[in-house]
């Protein structure tokens, strides 16, 4: 889910995060569930917040760079839908402004009618559309993965108090937590993974994601081996200062015809808020009618050739199936409305139909995105422990 902020005030940039109480944190394995979705698919995790702890099912998102669940408070449609976080419910919660300080210094939430810091989140997301927010700061405790040893940190949680638009309506999520940058983050205080690794200072700073039919891992401080076919080869993330996990590409092809030669740039997005692949709105028609001659096989299935994405060392994958179904074999495309004048060109969201294909890593340290070959999904996990999340 592609995010971006618009602050109701200026935002400052000079928080230190603050250390939970890990001394030690192991590499973890954070389970995830693939759940339906208004005819797509989702990876969905646990995620913690507040004493005492307050759980959601949660997106880890790794094109946006917040905290974002519905507030009690909030009325909308949306946030109606969903589990609500309720701040007056946690002894940990503190209502805080922009710059890290709390609401009314005399109270741990703000009473009455007092002016608070706001933000606008607006979203543009491949299969459910675009969608905006407006969120309050909460600060609070937030952990990942198992109840025994959970990885913590004190992040400020955006808080919505409105979510409007199909998007936040049709989620089968309560919320996110956003992997990206920190160029996505409204303010420091709301980047969760920079926080988490300074409050967790033996924590390595990478992920890596398995995603399988049913269900996904999402590995935190490691890589897992036992999922890759073939070691991982890197790629330095173009733009870093953005905050996107993107990679630059060289070409798209369709077979052997050339769709995009990229000479104005094209990039590939990490993308896992979404299930197809998603295509900037003015390359779109042209993609999609590329791709609508595959054609139905007797007995059921697709007929066509691969789509392939040239990254210069290594070349990404779409196979007929992986972007055609139904009994028209119909492009399964997600469109992007992106500005290019913002400075977006040649956008393609790789997500879900990409990332199943793939072991993918992300190195804050190094800003490098690696991929390798998904290794069959019946290989056992070698190492790490195990948060064995609970889904019903």
């Amino acid at each position: 889910m592609v995010a971006f902020f618009v602050p109701f005030v200026s935002l400052l940039l000079l928080l230190s995060p603050a250390r939970a109480d890990q001394t030690d944190p192991s590499p973890m394995v954070i389970r995830l569930q693939r759940v339906p979705g208004n005819g797509t698919h989702f990876y969905v995790g646990r995620l913690s917040v507040g004493s005492p702890k307050q759980t959601f099912s949660v997106l880890f998102d790794t094109a946006s760079g917040h905290v974002l669940l519905p507030h009690s408070s909030c009325m909308s449609k949306a946030c109606q839908k969903h589990k609500q976080f309720f701040p007056y419910k946690s002894k940990t919660s503190l209502d805080v402004n922009s710059n890290g300080l709390p609401v009314q210094p005399e109270h741990k939430l703000a009473l009455g009618k007092v002016k608070r810091d706001a933000v606008s989140l607006d979203f543009a997301q491949a299969d459910l559309g675009e969608g905006s927010a407006k969120a309050v700061l909460v600060k609070d405790r937030v952990c990942i993965g198992s109840e025994v040893a959970p990885l913590c940190t004190e992040v400020d949680v955006m808080a919505a108090v409105e979510m409007q638009h199909r998007l936040f309506e049709e989620m089968p999520y309560d919320g996110l937590v956003g992997l990206g940058m920190g160029g996505l983050s409204a303010e420091a205080g709301s980047d969760f993974f920079s926080r988490l690794v300074a409050s967790n200072p033996t924590l390595v700073p990478q992920l890596g994601m398995s995603l399988g039919a049913q269900s996904g891992e999402l590995y935190v401080g490691h890589q897992e081996a036992s999922r890759m076919s073939k070691e991982l080869t890197w790629f330095p993330v173009l733009h870093p200062e953005d905050g996107f996990w993107e990679v630059a590409v060289k070409q798209i092809r369709l077979g052997n015809r050339t769709l995009d030669s990229c000479q104005s740039g094209c990039r590939g997005v990490i993308d896992t808020g979404a299930s197809r692949l998603g295509v900037q709105k003015d390359s779109f028609e042209v993609l999609r009618s590329a791709l609508a001659t595959a054609t139905p096989l007797v007995g059921g299935g697709c007929q066509g050739e691969d789509l392939l994405f040239d990254l210069g060392e290594m070349t990404l994958k779409l196979r007929v199936e992986d972007y055609a179904a139904g009994p028209s074999c119909a492009p399964q495309l997600g469109s992007l409305d992106l500005d290019p004048k913002e400075g977006f060109a040649g956008v393609y969201a790789f997500g879900e139909a990409m990332l199943r294909q793939y072991y993918t890593a992300l190195d804050w340290t190094q800003r490098r995105i690696g991929f390798a070959p998904a290794a069959p999904r019946r290989v056992p996990l070698s190492r790490a422990r195990d948060t064995a999340q609970i889904f019903a």
